[in-house]
């Protein structure tokens, strides 16, 4: 019983990450300077930093 509430919890941690991320989106497309190209390929090199990071530091956690 304990691991379905766990996948309800889990479902709805997706659901509100989308919501964040629809609406963070929504709000950069109302910056202007944010369509600029140096500012898109400067999100998209921090974006890549910062997942590359996360992965690997995931990844130490698993390892203990």
């Amino acid at each position: 019983m304990k691991s379905n509430k766990l996948v309800f919890a889990e479902m709805i941690l997706i659901i509100g990450s989308v919501l964040i991320f629809r609406s963070l989106w929504m709000l950069l497309d109302k910056i202007s300077f944010t369509h600029e190209t140096p500012v898109l390929w400067l999100s998209l090199f921090l974006g890549g930093i910062v997942t590359v990071l996360t992965l690997s530091w995931i990844a130490k956690q698993g390892k203990k």
